[in-house]
């Protein structure tokens, strides 16, 4: 019996079915797919692949196709000669849906192919469903069949269009595509593009809408369960989300510093198209309450020029133009209240001592603010020294005050440094809870500070000024020409072996071009270590600047000073001291002597030298002191026996506290 077996490529094949024998003992039969089966014209060609068997039933046979018409096979057309042990490939692509039927003549008998063969060969309908109404200024999408029953939503229902605010999601419906297929069939497969780029799959799509203004064009390709494939088209517009302005951080009062008061304002804002638009900044639009404006940068710095309210309003915009609603800020410029008694002055390691005329409190170092209700931190420094303090006093005071050694409120020290030289404008910014003030003022803290009584005084200088010479202002001198008569010095030249006087004078307020009366040598230099006389027609003061950098320009290094044996010298104190003190009788300003054996040291070390110093009292009377105190010559007379008149000596007036710390003040009066 000869067996043919027919076959598709991707396609089960169906049990085999036996045809009644017609032709002697030569049966030929022929495998068809089950019912229910079918082909798609998307799959090619259909392949038949047999062998043959059996006795008297030649090689060769032909293929005929046709239609089924009420039970009998109407062939159409010839297909192919097809042989023994061959396979044959079958080109299905111009058929129609229909049911067709294989006939076989042999040399012995025709046999046909029992129960269609089907043949599908439409595409599926494709719906992309995109269906948009514009009513009343918004945008949606309904069903325009059930739920457009608005007439303005019905004169304006657009198919094939989806709509969506940028930062929100839509759904591509593509649930109305089906398969017109007569047979059973349906879609396998929904996928959605995008502008051309795939995005998803599935009958229903969530989309987010990322950046708007915009028109994308949306495609939906389907394909049924034998291949066969649908498109459709929609749109996507796109529509731009103003910025949302979040808000404003900015002082809410800045004081005017020399008629101007920065102000530093920054937007902060967010956009619906953030995840795209992070590259592409917002556009901040400030107006600054005063006439004038800036745009671009979420963060700015404004200066007013004068004091009152000013409302800071910020807009933001997009790329695309849309622009935020107003934020708001309000501010206050406020104008500091100088304080009476003009600037306040102390030299270095000394206590502040302020003087705030009638604007004075009660209190040591306050100042009354006009304020009640104020608590212990109700003031504080808004401009001014980092060690420069401030606080409270009971009600409507506020108290100041330096503090190099601990945090607030109060350390051990309320001095300035040698470091804090220099003019320091001072703002005080006090406040109530519910109404604020700021006060102004400025301390000068020079390195030195010394007082002239009128007629001689005798006195030395602690710091290295930048430029010793006598006609500098550094110095000091010049500050009081006027008032100065003449100044001396009294020193020893090695060179010449010798001490001896020299001079400058003034005449009529300039300095003399000659040298004093009885001097051989003009005074050049007032540098620390050595004494100077001053002769003063009138009381006045000596204000200067210095460091602490001495020798070789080494830090705490004093230029060594060459003194006589058996002879005299003029000396000084190099630096500023502070011991355990007080000592009796003494004020916290007063404190800062050392010993006279303690700042010679270098000149008694190892030898048996006699040291004598001595001061000027009251009445012009030279008194043997033991201490050596700040801003003071004295006269020195080294006595050694082993040696002659004018061996000179060496030494470094350092005293041994040359640091920046007065703890001694820890005794003084508050």
């Amino acid at each position: 019996m000869l067996g043919i077996m027919l076959t598709t490529s991707g396609i089960v094949v169906a049990e085999e079915i036996e045809v009644a024998e017609i032709c002697g003992d030569c049966n030929v039969n022929i495998v068809n797919p089950s019912e229910g089966d079918y082909y798609s014209t998307a799959q090619g060609d259909m392949l038949i692949d047999w062998t043959a068997t059996g006795d008297d039933c030649g090689n060769d046979w032909d293929v005929y196709y046709g239609f089924w018409d009420d039970g009998d096979c109407e062939l159409e057309a010839w297909l192919n000669e097809v042989h023994v042990d061959t396979e044959y490939q079958w080109d299905i692509s111009g058929f129609s849906e229909a049911e067709v039927c294989v006939i076989v003549e042999g040399e012995c008998c025709d046999d046909d192919m029992e129960g269609p063969v089907y043949i599908d060969n439409r595409d599926p309908i494709v719906d992309a469903n995109g269906e948009t109404c514009y009513c009343d200024g918004y945008w949606w999408t309904p069903d325009c069949d059930d739920e457009c029953d608005d007439p303005c939503c019905q004169a304006n229902c657009v198919l094939g269009l989806y709509t969506c605010f940028e930062g929100d999601s839509i759904t591509l419906d593509g649930g109305d595509s089906y398969d017109p297929g007569q047979f059973p069939s349906e879609i396998d497969s929904w996928d959605w593009y995008v502008d051309g780029v795939f995005v998803g799959e599935g009958e229903t799509l969530e989309y987010e809408c990322l950046d708007g203004p915009a028109n994308l064009d949306v495609e939906l390709i389907v394909t049924d369960n034998v291949g066969n494939e649908g498109s459709d088209s929609a749109e996507i517009e796109e529509i731009n989300v103003a910025p949302v302005c979040e808000g404003i951080d900015g002082p809410s009062e800045v004081p005017l510093i020399g008629g101007e008061a920065d102000a530093t304002f920054t937007g902060y804002a967010s956009d619906a198209s953030d995840k795209v638009d992070e590259l592409v900044p917002l556009i901040f639009n400030w107006d600054f309450g005063d006439s004038s404006s800036d745009s671009g940068n979420p963060s700015v710095t404004h200066t007013y020029t004068s004091p009152g309210y000013y409302e800071v309003v910020l807009s933001v915009e997009d790329k695309d133009g849309g622009v935020s609603e107003d934020c708001m800020h309000m501010i206050e410029v406020i104008e500091p209240i100088p304080l009476d008694g003009g600037p306040q002055e102390v030299a270095a390691y000394y206590p502040l001592m302020v003087d705030f005329g009638e604007d004075a409190g009660d209190h040591w170092r306050s100042f009354e603010t006009g304020l009640t209700g104020m608590s212990f931190k109700s003031c504080g420094v808004y401009i001014g020294p980092d060690n420069l303090r401030s606080r409270s006093f009971d009600d409507g005071e506020c108290r100041v005050r330096w503090d190099n050694d601990s945090p607030p409120p109060w350390g051990l020290s309320e001095n300035p440094t040698n470091d804090e030289q220099g003019n320091h404008f001072v703002v005080i910014r006090v406040s109530n809870g519910w109404e604020t003030k700021y006060f102004s003022f400025n301390i000068m803290v020079y390195s030195w500070i010394i007082d002239l009584d009128e007629g001689w005084n005798l006195v030395s200088i602690p710091y290295v000024p930048e430029d010793s010479s006598i006609n500098d202002e550094g110095v000091g001198i010049v500050q009081i020409k006027d008032e100065l008569a003449s100044i001396w010095s009294y020193e020893y030249d090695a060179n010449g072996d010798v001490s001896s006087w020299k001079c400058r004078k003034t005449d009529d307020g300039s300095w003399s071009t000659a040298f004093c009366s009885g001097t051989d040598t003009k005074l050049e230099q007032i540098v620390p270590g050595r004494g100077y006389w001053l002769d003063m027609d009138e009381a006045a003061q000596i204000k200067g600047f210095g460091t602490q950098i001495g020798q070789n320009g080494v830090p705490g290094m004093p230029p060594e000073i060459e003194v006589p044996g058996n002879s005299w010298s003029l000396i000084g104190r190099y630096g500023i001291l502070g011991h355990d003190g007080p000592f009796e009788g003494e004020t916290c300003w007063d404190a800062g002597a050392i010993s006279k054996r303690t700042a010679l040291e270098s000149l008694t070390m190892g030898r048996d030298n006699e040291l004598h110093v001595f001061d000027i009292d009251d009445d012009a009377h030279m008194v043997d002191v033991n201490r050596l105190f700040n801003n003071e010559g004295y006269w020195l007379w080294i006595e050694d026996e082993r040696f002659g008149d004018h061996d000179d000596y060496g030494y470094a007036p350092l005293d041994e506290y040359y640091r920046e710390d007065l703890s001694f003040c820890n005794g003084c009066p508050k």
